[in-house]
């Protein structure tokens, strides 16, 4: 009796020290989603407004001409093209944004300890198709930027710059992955909620 009493007493005690270490895991989990959903919010913003400082200052344009394959050319930097810039410009910089904002939410639901729900499956689904639509509207906006900023140019000084890049490829890799993790989870919360209903 007495070793079946010890047994039982060690048995409660371990039961009662494993609910600090459970409380100290959700505390963690929750304040590590917190931190991550402002991190992507903070970067949702920096890409937005950069993007506006980018295509308000003709320096700054220049500055990002050499990723357009237009280094050393003449530029039309005038207030229209600037405009008109910033507009193709914003498209996968719209993207980013939402897939970032997504994230953030994603995080906040993590936080709250809501994790393997069908709203988290549609929101990962949401960023991968961001991400693919990035993959193929950056070098889409590189060939509008590109035509731009040269299209004042004499014959021969005009360029269409398609560029391809590995983040691009990147982009569209995790964007298909992401989708199909999506549908995976989105298939196992459901069976979830059917066994628990």
């Amino acid at each position: 009796m007495l070793q079946l009493d010890n047994d039982v007493n060690m048995e409660g005690s371990q039961a009662l020290d494993t609910t600090p270490v459970l409380a100290v895991g959700s505390l963690r989990v929750s304040r590590l989603g917190r931190a991550a959903a402002a991190l992507a919010l903070i970067a949702a913003a920096v890409s937005g407004l950069s993007t506006v400082a980018i295509w308000a200052d003709p320096d700054l344009v220049r500055a990002v001409a050499p990723p357009l394959h237009i280094a050393g050319r003449p530029l039309g930097l005038d207030a229209t093209v600037r405009a008109l810039g910033f507009l193709a410009a914003a498209t996968p910089v719209a993207l980013f944004m939402i897939a970032l904002v997504e994230v953030a939410r994603m995080f906040w639901s993590f936080a709250a300890g809501r994790v393997f729900e069908l709203e988290t499956a549609r929101r990962i689904r949401l960023i991968g198709a961001a991400a693919i639509g990035l993959a193929f509207a950056n070098p889409l906006a590189g060939i509008v930027e590109s035509a731009l900023l040269t299209a004042g140019n004499p014959k021969g000084g005009r360029v269409i710059a398609l560029s391809f890049a590995y983040q691009d490829c990147a982009a569209l890799i995790a964007g298909l992955a992401l989708i199909a993790f999506a549908a995976a989870m989105q298939e196992a919360a459901r069976l979830s909620e059917v066994r628990s209903g």
